[in-house]
């Protein structure tokens, strides 16, 4: 059953690629045509009108022969359209938009020539007429739909004028005058009606774009606000700090921080579910929380700390019904590399600079924001004893998807691999890694990727004891 579905799928999605292909007008994949997307739009409303006419003249086509049309004038402008469409192939459609101009202006004549030399105005251009209109309008521009109207309307109106002259039938008579009056009524109301619709498209879309410009403006004002909230970074002779925050938009989802109160360093980095504004706002009221709880109320024991912020999260979220949850990971170190970590996210990597390895430290603690923590016990604590020369690395998923998903891995192996060379290359060569050395490191690695969400990542090295 399983195979029998794939199989489906996979027809259903040939046939949408050939159809897509069809009306794309066969032209390659970087023409400016199908780069554009309101062209590409036009091409493929003229591609579909075109094949629904065809063939309804490919259906109806006794009606040529008895309505006595001269055969020999339809097939000359099916060639005539044939060696277009070779002429524009082998041009790779440069001439594209002068093709399509000749051969509207070729099923004009058509229609002229059948509406002239036929006893009456045969009722099957009236389809043929009408359509042209709406392709007009939408592949150029309404004048120009509205000019082939009047013109058409004036040779018709010209032919019911000149029936006397022909000596024909009183009945016939009627019948020009009655499919003049019906095509100049219903040709009016189709340009009617396609000008009210465009008249109310293109209001609607400024309005879009006047929303989309406020709305640009506003999250780049709240982009540049939440640039502030950066951490600054402690100058100190312990440690080296250094980070990275690229954005999926203009603001971020993610949240970092470096706060150092008396011996001690706190490093945050957290991780609201979904990106853009909401997102945002909720990484600052997890950066004030923050403060308030190790600044202003002095906490010092970070299972604590976190306790009391998941919970203050946890009430905000719910009070908003929202289900922005956070991966967060806190971090605290003394001045003689005592380590303790507690925390949700568990992208964190330890270089250890006698193996010249580094170690995944894996472990599960529940979101922030997920649940009401009730007791210490429910969180896991990590310590660590940091060597000088050690490094700690911790990052959002954003970085690691990109890996994971641009190097086709099911794991972190590649990942790994390539912060051991950066290590090991700078063990080599000097026994520090310098202040923006890392950013820039990890940009020449994820630049050539396209990346679906934001990145952060921090970075800690271990320098020399407080007693040293």
């Amino acid at each position: 059953m399983a195979k029998k579905i794939k199989k489906l799928i996979e027809k259903r999605k040939t046939l949408f690629d050939f159809a897509s292909f069809f009306l794309d007008g066969f032209l390659p994949e970087d023409h400016p045509i199908l780069l554009n997307p309101k062209k590409r739009q036009r091409l493929r409303i003229y591609i579909g009108l075109s094949f629904f006419i065809s063939l309804l003249i490919f259906l109806f086509f006794w009606i040529l022969f008895n309505l006595q049309i001269n055969i020999n004038l339809v097939l000359s402008y099916s060639i005539i359209v044939i060696v277009f469409l070779v002429f524009n192939y082998i041009t790779r459609f440069e001439y594209f938009e002068l093709f399509l101009f000749l051969v509207i202006f070729l099923g004009i004549g058509i229609n002229v020539y059948i509406a002239i030399y036929s006893k009456v105005f045969p009722p099957i251009n009236y389809a043929s007429f009408l359509l042209t209109i709406v392709v007009l309008h939408y592949v150029y521009n309404r004048w120009i739909s509205l000019l082939y109207n009047i013109a058409i309307i004036l040779v018709l109106l010209t032919l019911v004028l000149t029936t006397n002259s022909l000596k024909l039938d009183i009945e016939v008579v009627h019948l020009r005058l009655r499919y003049f009056y019906d095509y100049v009524f219903t040709s009016l109301i189709t340009w009617f009606v396609l000008e009210v619709y465009e008249h109310f498209r293109e209001e609607l879309e400024l309005k879009l774009v006047h929303i989309n410009e406020s709305r640009k403006k506003d999250l780049e004002l709240a982009g540049e606000i939440q640039k502030q909230f950066y951490p600054f970074l402690p100058k100190n002779d312990y440690y080296y700090f250094d980070y990275l925050t690229l954005p999926y938009d203009e603001v971020s989802g993610d949240y970092l921080d470096v706060i150092q109160k008396e011996n001690y360093f706190y490093l945050i980095l957290g991780d609201v579910t979904g990106h853009g504004l909401q997102s945002a706002m909720l990484t600052m009221q997890i950066n004030t929380l923050l403060n308030y709880l190790i600044i202003e109320k002095k906490q010092d024991d970070i299972p604590a700390i976190f306790m009391e912020l998941n919970n203050h999260y946890y009430k905000i979220i719910n009070k908003l019904n929202i289900k922005n949850y956070a991966s967060l990971i806190l971090i605290k170190i003394d001045l003689n590399g005592k380590v303790f970590i507690t925390g949700s996210l568990n992208h964190i990597f330890y270089y250890d600079s006698e193996k010249s390895k580094i170690e995944f430290i894996n472990y599960v603690s529940p979101l922030l924001g997920l649940k009401y923590i009730s007791s210490r016990e429910e969180l896991k604590i990590i310590e660590l004893q940091l060597k000088p020369g050690d490094s700690l690395f911790f990052c959002t998923d954003g970085l690691i998807e990109i890996f994971l998903k641009n190097h086709n891995l099911l794991d972190r192996t590649e990942f790994i691999r390539i912060l051991n060379n950066f290590f090991n290359e700078k063990k080599q060569s000097q026994k520090e890694i310098k202040l923006n050395e890392f950013p820039s490191f990890l940009r020449k690695y994820i630049s050539s990727f396209s990346f679906q969400d934001d990145v952060s990542a921090i970075l800690v090295q271990y320098k020399q004891p407080a007693n040293h």
